[in-house]
């Protein structure tokens, strides 16, 4: 529940301080995954691609409401990997292209 609830696009800024800190590292990596201002869109998103590992996630349909696509840009470019499989996963259906958004920063 607490997951759900760091998650969440509309976290007060205390309660999602708090459980940046929770024991869990699953609820952690939720809190601090994404700043706030959220939009549910972009929630949406890193929700079908949380807890698959990357041979799981297959191509994918369009969502109800994408975000929009510099967002995608952000996470291609982002220094967590889990934002950058979103990009790499979900931008291309959101584009109607079939190649991947980016690969990130270069290490």
């Amino acid at each position: 529940m607490r997951e759900r609830v760091a998650a969440r696009a509309d976290p007060d800024p205390a309660l999602l301080a708090e459980l940046a800190e929770d024991p869990d590292a699953t609820v952690r990596t939720r809190a601090l995954l994404q700043p706030l201002p959220r939009t549910w869109p972009q929630r949406a998103a890193i929700d079908r691609v949380v807890g698959h590992a990357a041979e799981c996630i297959g191509p994918v349909g369009e969502m109800f409401l994408e975000p929009e696509p510099d967002w995608y840009e952000a996470c291609a470019m982002s220094p967590h990997p889990l934002l950058r499989r979103v990009a790499a996963v979900l931008a291309p259906a959101a584009a109607g292209i079939g190649a991947p958004f980016g690969r990130g920063p270069r290490s």
